[in-house]
């Protein structure tokens, strides 16, 4: 028993945790008046229902952060909560403002598009919090940077880590407070544990100019619940007449082997085989 409890635990302990969604692009500056048309690209590494698993997409608009972070709610955070629908492995949906348009009013319609979540920005609050704001929920980066999370759940408060964060913008400026700030996971972006700012924790996506669909790329190996290339981001300009197909998502999400990690594995359920095996001999 002893020896497959230490199995188990070696096996485990060998491969990190994944994040079950990521996010691939973003429009936090659609052209004209912004709201309800605001979105984000997303991108599920697993397949997921919704109704059973539920989890959240947090919008940062800085003006000044506050210690509560992405809990901050009021005119400086915005939820949507993702509690029906469903995902395959792969798959890439949306989730933002009800307008679903391309780059804001009387553009391309891309209802088309997998839209998990929508809320009307301009005129309704978001889920347990955040402001309506005909102006936008999104902010634009600049010198105090903006950004956006997703969680798993519903419930959010100042020290609840997404699985996946970024920022964007030109600095970090005040979406850094005093005390406190936005709670960062560890993924390809971000190397440290703790809030936004923080060394190791402060790399910045291109900035978003109005009709700009920021795009990430990079691979996702759903083995190893890693990246195998790090995101990096390029900025495309939307018109009002752009199509669905120039956002695709650039984003692979693969199912990579990793021969050294895995040769450990292998190394050690053969060691355990071989072990069980000369006991039940004896």
């Amino acid at each position: 028993m002893k020896s497959k409890i230490l199995l188990a635990s070696l096996v485990v302990g060998a491969l990190p945790l994944s994040a079950q969604i990521v996010i691939s692009g973003f429009l936090a500056n659609p052209a004209g008046t912004d709201s309800p048309y605001e979105y984000v690209q997303l991108v599920a590494t697993q397949a997921i229902d919704f109704a059973s698993n539920n989890y959240s997409v947090v919008l940062a608009n800085n003006g000044t952060a506050t210690s509560s972070g992405w809990a901050a709610g009021g005119a400086i955070t915005y939820k949507f909560d993702i509690t029906s629908g469903s995902v395959s492995l792969g798959e890439t949906f949306y989730v933002g403002g009800s307008g679903r348009l391309i780059n804001g009013f009387s553009s391309t319609d891309i209802s088309s598009a997998k839209w998990i979540k929508t809320i009307n920005t301009g005129t309704t609050a978001g889920d347990t919090f955040g402001n309506a704001n005909a102006s936008g929920v999104f902010g634009n980066g600049g010198t105090n940077a903006d950004g956006l999370a997703v969680f798993t759940g519903t419930t959010i408060t100042s020290s609840t880590i997404p699985v996946d964060a970024l920022f964007f913008g030109t600095g970090v400026g005040t979406a850094k407070p005093a005390s406190g700030g936005y709670q960062m996971p560890l993924n390809d972006i971000y190397t440290s544990t703790g809030v936004f700012g923080d060394t190791g924790n402060n790399t910045l996506f291109s900035d978003a100019a109005s009709g700009q669909f920021i795009r990430l790329t990079g691979t996702y190996n759903t083995i190893s619940g890693s990246w195998t290339n790090a995101r990096a981001s390029s900025v495309l300009g939307l018109s009002a007449s752009s199509s669905l197909s120039d956002i695709t998502s650039a984003i692979t999400v693969a199912a990579i082997p990793e021969p050294s990690s895995y040769a450990v594995i292998f190394g050690v359920l053969a060691l355990a085989g071989a072990t069980l095996r000369r006991r039940s001999r004896k």
